[in-house]
């Protein structure tokens, strides 16, 4: 399209220079043919008065022709010029975003590239978690401790609500006051889940203690990796947070429910979980209270 366009002012110049050579002969023929004393006249004075005729001549024909010819060949220059410019900023404008995607799929990688190495590391250090059963002398391993360690919790909690009697655990007592019925003021209700969750605190806190070197590590890595991704400029999100989720077990998706809501993690951990529905997967008939601990969390903790 470019040359096209060139072609078509080179060939309008060439147009307009051969129609100034036709008029210029066209001129001197014209001239020549009326003035027929020029060639046999011999004296000086009529030479003079002859050539300085031809002049006028053609000084008054010509000078107009080529003011105008002039107006045209500017007036094309000026064409051209701004076509030149257009193109110009056309090849800035694809220039700007051609660098505009690739500084935006340099910015993806760096994160991918960090995003998966957490990952990897988080996937380390389940595996580096054994547990030892010293009665049946065997050594449970990565991912299956979590049944395990849910387990335990379970034992705790059962404890803590009367379920299960244990002479070394003292049952908790919720803080004072009337237990609402069925029918609860939105005030009692609200002071029944804190009851709940105050009972859920201490029974989680109580296997914290126990077994901080294994879920404390395990905890700390995972609330890093969503906290870096929720911090991230990266489009997605929830692409990232999806393939957190999905290296999850059964039994890590049920501690991770409870360990927010301890003072464990209902600080910062708890809003992370709901914000990117880390529970999507998680089946509510695991729960120690399927009817009434899911009420603990806002919907979209489930993808609602």
């Amino acid at each position: 399209m470019k040359f096209i366009k060139e072609s078509w002012l080179i060939g309008l110049m060439t147009i307009l220079l051969g129609l100034a050579a036709l008029s210029a002969y066209f001129v001197y023929s014209s001239y020549a043919s009326n003035f027929c004393t020029l060639i046999p006249d011999d004296t000086d004075s009529i030479r003079r008065a002859n050539w300085g005729a031809l002049g006028d001549y053609f000084g008054g024909l010509l000078n107009p022709f080529f003011a105008f010819f002039g107006l045209i060949m500017l007036l094309a220059t000026l064409i051209q010029s701004q076509r030149e410019l257009s193109l110009t900023r056309d090849e800035i404008k694809r220039s700007t975003e051609a660098l505009k995607d690739q500084a935006e799929t340099q910015k993806r990688q760096r994160f991918e590239g960090t995003f998966f190495q957490l990952l990897t590391l988080h996937q380390e250090i389940v595996g580096s978690i054994d547990l030892h059963n010293k009665d049946a002398s065997y050594t449970t391993k990565g991912r299956d401790c979590f049944k395990e360690f849910y387990k335990r919790f379970s034992d705790k909690f059962n404890y803590a609500t009367g379920n299960v009697i244990n002479p070394d655990f003292m049952k908790y007592e919720p803080s004072k006051g009337e237990v609402p019925g069925l029918n609860s003021s939105p005030n009692e209700k609200v002071e029944e889940d804190k009851k709940k969750i105050e009972t859920i605190n201490h029974a989680y806190l109580e296997f914290y203690k126990a077994n901080q070197a294994e879920v404390g590590h395990y905890f700390r890595s995972m609330y890093n990796i969503i906290k870096f991704i929720h911090k991230s400029n990266i489009e997605d999100k929830r692409l990232y947070s999806n393939l957190l989720r999905a290296q999850l077990s059964v039994n890590e998706l049920t501690l991770l429910f409870y360990n927010c809501l301890s003072d464990m993690g209902n600080k910062k951990f708890k809003s992370l979980v709901e914000k990117y529905a880390l529970l999507k997967s998680l089946p509510k008939e695991m729960l120690l209270d399927k009817e009434n601990h899911p009420k603990l969390y806002s919907e979209s903790a489930f993808g609602a």
